[in-house]
């Protein structure tokens, strides 16, 4: 005899909820996965190329810069996926491969790092446009037991804005050094600087992802404490 459980609305809901965080996450760790063999197998392979133009320790920060990259899309979409969870919308199907494929475009210009800004301008333009969807599709009802704790929200909503505000800058600055990179002044030296800079940045970003998660849940936190001060249910 098959075991089953009646499709109702209120099981389709539960399900779809309970399903949303879980394969989402699945499709976002194969994407990274494939961004992260791409970028291993193109560094060592121009690495042991010797008929190549330049030097491996000139195309290697440009790895690395990948490879942070990688980090941070990975570490961005663990943290908000356990924030949110809701029905998923369409652009939740298109969001991770649009986005997996202009993280993949540049690691195929690392020994060509004209184009390499010129693809991660437009990379980080869809990051923009990814963080944009999670605040289009972030409401006030999603946080707090009844939907009513605005502290949270405006916490949440804050860091998303910032992390659009980050990308935007990041992708101007990429489109300058390709815009640089066509005048041939200075070329590497500048990209080098903003290589350091955005690692550095990044290693901030991520040692303040953990105060972020504190303090979302004191705030989740201290709307349930309050309601038992003031005897509500």
């Amino acid at each position: 005899m098959a075991f089953f459980d009646r499709l109702t609305a209120e099981n389709y809901q539960k399900a779809t909820l309970e399903l949303f965080p879980s394969a989402y996450l699945t499709t976002i760790s194969i994407i990274q996965g494939v961004a992260l063999g791409i970028l291993a197998n193109n560094t060592f392979g121009f690495i042991n190329r010797s008929n190549l133009n330049m030097h491996w320790i000139y195309f290697l920060p440009f790895s690395l810069f990948s490879f942070v990259t990688i980090i941070l899309i990975s570490y961005n979409y663990t943290l908000f996926i356990g924030i949110f969870r809701r029905v998923p919308q369409k652009w939740d199907a298109v969001v991770p491969f649009g986005l997996g494929f202009g993280e993949v475009a540049p690691m195929f210009f690392l020994t060509v790092p004209i184009y390499y800004w010129l693809t991660t301008s437009l990379y980080c333009i869809a990051g923009a446009l990814a963080f944009t969807n999670t605040y289009y599709h972030s409401t006030q009802h999603m946080f707090g037991e009844y939907g009513t704790n605005i502290e949270a929200y405006n916490l949440v909503r804050r860091i998303l804005f910032k992390n659009i505000c980050l990308c935007l800058i990041a992708a101007a600055i990429s489109f300058s050094l390709w815009v640089l990179g066509n005048s041939r002044i200075s070329f590497f030296y500048v990209s080098y600087l903003f290589i350091g800079v955005f690692i550095s940045f990044a290693a901030y970003m991520l040692s303040k992802g953990d105060e972020f998660i504190f303090a979302l849940y004191d705030k989740l936190k201290s709307e349930k404490e309050d309601r038992k001060d003031t005897g509500g249910n």
